[in-house]
């Protein structure tokens, strides 16, 4: 049986069952991709292209100084990609020797609406657990969703908890603090009771990026044991545990 606990018992997002298993989609590889962003820099702020392809994204700044601010990032020099409604950010693994060596982040504002929604299925492709989804993932009909508080220190953020086959998915409406995340990315589960819940990711953050963040709920309505216990079997599988419980073999939410 799966413990609940609020500490790690164990060390340490997707659109469809192919990028769960590690498959690239066709027609993820072959779209590109142009949206009118503002990069925000020091200077205010400049809007420019953002092109994305399946190979790289590139900013190309309009104006007078474009050729000077304009760059592009292949996959593999992204160390985080976050997206949400109103921004997106670029984590590079350059230095900032003015900010004590701290990585260089790239970040754009005033993005389209349908930016996150568009690019989703390409940037879970390609960066996996790198790709921090900072918006509510689509997700047909949830196995188990539940009201909760997503907690932030003193204050929180209020939506709707979803469990699905492949992900997990905290809908914040039209607020900000939504998250999305492949079960194939998380790190742990933890629970202390039914009405709590955490979710263990590698996500960077804070001044110097340090990663393994936990996400903590307050759930609205009980997670029962065996929906807790098929779901953390469900997570550790992919960190190469196997189980001799062959009841709950499928590692189904029920």
């Amino acid at each position: 049986m799966a413990l609940r606990s609020k500490a790690n018992s164990l060390p340490g997002l997707s659109v469809a069952g192919l990028l769960l298993l590690g498959v690239t989609p066709p027609m993820a590889l072959a779209q590109s991709y142009s949206f009118e962003v503002r990069h925000q820099h020091w200077r205010k702020g400049a809007m420019g292209t953002l092109r994305i392809s399946s190979e790289e994204m590139a900013f190309e700044e309009h104006g007078k100084k474009g050729k000077t601010d304009s760059r592009s990032w292949r996959y593999e020099e992204i160390q985080q990609l976050t997206v949400s409604p109103s921004e997106l950010r670029i984590l590079t693994y350059e230095d900032l020797k003015w900010k004590l060596g701290r990585d260089r982040e790239y970040v754009f504002d005033r993005l389209p609406n349908d930016l996150a929604v568009e690019t989703y299925s390409l940037w879970t492709s390609k960066l996996d657990q790198r790709f921090i989804a900072a918006v509510p993932a689509p997700e047909p009909a949830p196995e188990w969703k539940v009201g909760a508080k997503l907690d932030h220190g003193l204050s929180g953020t209020l939506g709707t908890l979803m469990i699905g086959k492949e992900q997990i998915v905290f809908d914040a409406g039209e607020r900000d603090g939504s998250r999305s995340w492949r079960l194939i990315d998380i790190e742990n589960i933890s629970s202390s009771g039914p009405l709590d819940f955490t979710v263990t990711t590698a996500e960077k953050s804070g001044l110097f990026r340090g990663s393994g963040r936990q996400f903590h709920f307050q759930l609205q309505q009980p997670l029962k044991e065996d929906q807790y216990s098929a779901l953390w079997r469900r997570v550790n599988r992919f960190k190469g545990l196997t189980f001799l419980d062959s009841a709950t073999a499928e590692g189904e939410v029920r």
